[in-house]
């Protein structure tokens, strides 16, 4: 949840900032949960914070403004823009992007259960990547993004390139050239990695998109995983091999995620890095914030509706390929009673009532009970795939069918993966889910 921080004095007056993770999707309502209060006592203790004003920010963008007195106060939140600066981590929160199969649900499971990696009670996807940056985004990317695998109900993409030798073994020698960039990585063990920027982008791409996926749709994840890197850098950001930053897995992670197929898969990865080496995506001369998640809802999503701040780049924009994909449409059956409880609803004869949705087709407003809730609010609250949602009453339960999957906010990478499929090139792709950007060295 919280990443960073950092404290200025200003007229002797401190001022705390408290730094989101970039796939965290915000919305006003987690200001006011248990879990964020504690949160936000045990890191005043720990800093020894003794000012009144905390501004909540996702990079250099402040969400809200909240002001510290016997308890947190959110009545009149105000948003600004505050300028990044370095920061000293407190805590290293994971979680998972998107993922479509349950066999890959279930891959992850037990790569959860063998890693030290913290899970945040608020991710949406059942650790399932969003980018993302995700979060993913989340994401799920989260998120924060996606798993590496190809669902069995998906024909096998075509690639652009010829498939390597399976016999060959994968060249990871790292020759260091005089000019590279060296990024600094920290792992969720604990140790920390300076590995070399392009090598360093093959173990994110392997970790946040399935290897199986078209080389185009694998060469528009390593151009936005390179911005994302140098962004990072460039701002001071720290990175680390969670999609609190971007997800990251080195060799004999890939090869226990991989198996067999652990040659071909490195080769194409390694191929598309290579194919795209230098380039990233930029809006009038400055790396963009690179969002992705797993797949939408026919459309992304406005970065406000989501994360509060809006980018011109970050539109709403046709996605209609996501729907051939089976992540797209799921149905989950929740005890009634349990989802008025999570919502802090004490009426149990309450109803839930969806009074309108955004241009995007996602939910905008609910009305539970008295209470109104934003579709965001409503998703992360009951742990939902999608702010697309459409609910129905049966009995003591309550059936919630979701489209698509994360936050829907930048490159859909399933719908980049449909779209690479149809012919469509890395360039062509990023164009299309990001507007008025610019591709280059």
């Amino acid at each position: 949840m919280i990443e960073k921080y950092k404290i200025v004095k200003t007229k002797n007056k401190e001022v705390l900032y408290l730094y989101l993770n970039s796939h965290y999707e915000f919305s006003s309502e987690f200001l006011k949960k248990e879990n964020f209060t504690k949160e936000l006592d045990r890191i005043i203790k720990k800093i020894q914070f003794h000012g009144q004003k905390i501004y909540i920010m996702s990079a250099s963008l402040a969400l809200a403004t909240i002001l510290l007195t016997n308890k947190i106060d959110q009545s009149h939140p105000k948003y600004t823009y505050i300028s990044s600066s370095t920061l000293e981590p407190i805590i290293q929160a994971s979680e998972r992007i998107e993922y479509e199969t349950e066999k890959e649900q279930e891959t992850i499971k037990k790569e959860d259960n063998n890693s030290n990696t913290s899970k945040d009670t608020t991710n949406n996807n059942k650790k399932e990547h969003a980018s993302s940056n995700k979060n993913s985004s989340t994401k799920k990317p989260a998120s924060g993004s996606s798993e590496n695998k190809q669902s069995s109900t998906t024909k096998k993409p075509s690639t652009n390139t010829q498939k390597p030798s399976t016999n060959k073994k994968p060249n990871t020698s790292t020759q260091k050239p005089t000019n590279q960039t060296i990024v600094t990585l920290y792992r969720s063990s604990g140790k920390v990695e300076k590995i070399e920027l392009e090598e360093y982008l093959i173990g994110v791409v392997g970790a946040e998109m399935p290897a199986s996926f078209n080389s185009e749709a694998l060469k528009a994840q390593a151009i936005l995983a390179r911005t994302y890197a140098l962004k990072a850098v460039q701002t001071n950001k720290k990175l680390t091999d969670t999609v609190s930053t971007q997800s990251y897995k080195d060799n004999n992670q890939l090869k226990q995620m991989w198996g067999s197929s652990y040659t071909s898969y490195y080769n194409k990865i390694k191929s598309a890095v290579d194919a795209t080496k230098g380039l990233t995506v930029k809006y009038n001369g400055g790396y963009i914030e690179a969002l992705y998640f797993s797949t939408s809802n026919g459309y992304t999503e406005n970065a406000e509706n989501v994360f509060t701040n809006a980018f011109p780049y970050l539109q709403t924009v046709e996605s209609p390929w996501d729907k051939n994909v089976s992540s797209y449409l799921k149905t989950v059956t929740l005890n009634y009673q349990e989802v008025l409880k999570k919502l802090g609803v004490s009426d149990t004869n309450a109803t839930i009532e969806i009074i309108s949705r955004n241009k995007s087709n996602r939910v905008q407003k609910v009305k539970v009970g008295n209470k109104e809730y934003t579709g965001v609010d409503f998703r992360m609250t009951l742990g939902l795939r999608s702010a697309d949602f459409d609910l129905e009453k049966d009995g003591n339960h309550l059936k919630v069918t979701t489209r698509g999957y994360g936050h829907g906010v930048g490159m859909s990478q399933y719908g980049a993966n449909e779209m690479a499929k149809k012919g469509n090139t890395y360039q062509q792709i990023i164009k299309h889910y990001y507007k008025g950007v610019t591709i280059s060295k």
